[in-house]
């Protein structure tokens, strides 16, 4: 278990129903009891009787309950009190799209901190609609996101780079030797994707329900290595970016391009339009600017 699992554990232990909590969360009810699910099998227990008007937390999830929010003070207290006696260092949220941290290399971080010792960065993984959230209510200067934009947006954006998404999947597979997937190739097979919430998933879905196609996901997951690790015991085939099936290597695991690059994600750098930048979130913009500038992946794709 995690940090993250238990704080979504206890709002919906205080919530006692999966889609009240799931609004709070910003994601969806699918996918939060996809992560109780998950935390009841790992400890082999009951934690919620799923009744029609609600859940009923069970004596576990009480016991559990208790734990947890000790749990999620003692990170709290880390997180905001570890540099508190250092008044030098200042801290710069930067919320981001899952997989975003692994579009930046260690020594970007490295060389940032060696030239700006007094900015401490966070970097933290949020559903989208979150990021926006953060943003809007200035809890953080900046941000990383994909999406479109509309031009009435309290917004601005800067775009970091462009990557193509691929079907992973293990060598031995029929759609191994194909130069390109196309929409009927995937008509059925089963899928394991990423959160199908975001506005990247839904586009994309509806792209294949416009091309009679009904995908077969037996797996939402916001961690690429598990959609490797499914593709590579060819157990499903997988979608995620190139970037990713380049870097998670594996001998048994090949990944192929959708035919004209059809899908793809954008990734900006994003503040609002009327929120003067610190000098911290400025000097960190200008720097990310440039390594993107420089990346190869961003040309070619």
């Amino acid at each position: 278990m995690n940090q993250r699992q238990l704080s979504y554990f206890l709002e919906v232990y205080n919530k006692e129903n999966i889609a009240r909590a799931a609004q709070t969360l910003y994601i969806s009810p699918q996918a939060l009891s996809k992560t109780i699910s998950a935390l009841e099998q790992e400890l082999s227990v009951t934690l919620f009787i799923r009744k029609p008007n609600g859940i009923e937390p069970t004596k576990d999830a009480t016991k559990l309950a208790a734990h947890a929010k000790n749990i999620i003070e003692e990170y709290n207290f880390i997180e905001n009190k570890l540099f508190e006696g250092n008044e030098e260092t200042k801290l710069l949220p930067v919320p981001c799209s899952y997989d975003v941290p692994q579009s930046i290399a260690p020594d970007f971080f490295y060389e940032f901190f060696s030239d700006n010792p007094n900015i401490r960065v966070q970097m933290k993984e949020y559903p989208d609609n979150e990021i926006t959230r953060q943003l809007i209510n200035n809890e953080a200067e900046l941000a990383i996101i994909p999406g479109t934009f509309e031009p009435e947006t309290e917004l601005k954006t800067e775009q970091l780079f462009t990557d193509r998404f691929c079907i992973v999947m293990n060598k031995k597979h029929k759609l191994a030797g194909k130069k390109e997937i196309t929409f009927d190739d995937l008509k059925n097979e089963k899928l394991v994707v990423k959160d199908m919430s975001t506005v990247t998933s839904i586009v994309q879905r509806n792209l294949f329900l416009q091309n009679g196609i009904t995908l077969n996901v037996i797996l939402e997951t916001t961690d690429a290595h598990l959609i490797h690790k499914m593709a590579e015991e060819n157990y499903a085939v997988g979608m995620t970016l190139s970037f990713l099936a380049n870097k998670i290597k594996s001998e048994s695991v090949v990944w192929v391009p959708f035919e004209n690059d059809i899908f793809k994600k954008t990734l900006y750098l994003t503040y609002k339009n009327d929120f003067s930048l610190s000098k911290e979130a400025s000097i960190f913009r200008e720097t990310l600017m440039r390594y993107f500038d420089t990346k190869e992946f961003v040309k070619k794709h």
